[in-house]
C-alpha cells in the first residue's frame, strides 16, 4: 500500500498525531535505505569471496593443462610461461579480492557513550531528538556506501583480473591442442 496519493484524514485516526505518523514514515524509510547499504556491504563480500573460489578453480585447470603439457609436445617454455604468468594474476586477484572483504569499520548509528547519548536524544525536545536520529542515520548510511564504492571498485577489479586468469587458461588449452599440429 502506497500513501502517495492518499490523503489522510485525522478524524480517522483520533488518537495519532499526524506529525508523529509522518515522522515515523520518515524514520522508517531512512532505516530501510541503512538497511540496503548493509545488505549492499555483504553481498559484494559474497561476490569477492565466489571470485576467490572461481580463480582457485581455474588456476587449478590451468596447472592441471600445464603440467600435462610438460609431459607432452608442447613447448615447456610455453606452459612455464603460461603458469607464471597464471600464478602472478592469481596472486593478485585474491589480494584484491580478500581486501574486499575485510571489513574496514562497522559504522553504528547514534553515540557509542552513554552521557553524548543522552545528550543527543534525550536531553532535547522531541523535535530536535528526531532531526539528531536522522542525521545519525544519513552520515552512518552514507559513510557505509562510501565504504562500499570502495568495496564494489576491488571487486571489480578482481573481476577483471579473473577474466585475465581465464584467457591465460584458454591460450594454455589452445597450445596444447595445436601444439601436436606442428
Amino acid at each position: 500500500m502506497t500513501l502517495e496519493n492518499k490523503e489522510i484524514n485525522p478524524d480517522e485516526y483520533p488518537d495519532t498525531d499526524i506529525t508523529e505518523y509522518r515522522k515515523g514514515l520518515v524514520l522508517e524509510q531512512v532505516l530501510a535505505r541503512l538497511q540496503l547499504a548493509r545488505e549492499s556491504n555483504r553481498i559484494l563480500d559474497e561476490k569477492a569471496d565466489r571470485l576467490m573460489q572461481a580463480g582457485a578453480l581455474v588456476m587449478a585447470l590451468l596447472s592441471l593443462v600445464s603440467l600435462s603439457s610438460l609431459l607432452s609436445i608442447i613447448p615447456k617454455e610455453a606452459a612455464i610461461v603460461g603458469i607464471v604468468i597464471a600464478g602472478g594474476v592469481f596472486i593478485v586477484m585474491i589480494i584484491t579480492s580478500f581486501s574486499a572483504t575485510i571489513p574496514e569499520e562497522n559504522p553504528m548509528v547514534g553515540p557509542e557513550d552513554w552521557e553524548e547519548a543522552y545528550n543527543d536524544y534525550l536531553y532535547k525536545d522531541d523535535e530536535r531528538s528526531f532531526q539528531q536520529v536522522l542525521s545519525d542515520v544519513f552520515e552512518v548510511t552514507d559513510r557505509i556506501q562510501a565504504l562500499n564504492a570502495n568495496k564494489a571498485l576491488r571487486v571489480q577489479r578482481s573481476g577483471k583480473l579473473f577474466i585475465g586468469l581465464v584467457v591465460v587458461l584458454a591460450i594454455v588449452l589452445i597450445l596444447s591442442v595445436i601444439a601436436p599440429l606442428f
